[in-house]
C-alpha cells in the first residue's frame, strides 16, 4: 500500500495481476469498499 500525507491510501501493489486476470478476468481489491477492475480495463498496462 502507498499513502499519502493525509494517510488515505493511494496505491496497491498487486502480485501476479496478468495470471490473475487470466484466471478469473478480473482483479477485487478490497479496501474499505470493494473495487473490481475488469481485464479490459487493464490490458493496455499488461501489454
Amino acid at each position: 500500500m502507498r499513502y499519502d500525507t493525509d494517510g488515505d491510501a493511494i496505491g496497491v501493489r498487486i502480485t501476479n495481476a496478468r495470471r490473475t486476470i487470466e484466471d478469473d478476468g478480473h482483479l477485487t481489491i478490497t479496501l474499505p469498499h470493494a473495487v473490481r477492475v475488469e481485464a479490459g480495463d487493464l490490458a493496455a498496462a499488461l501489454a
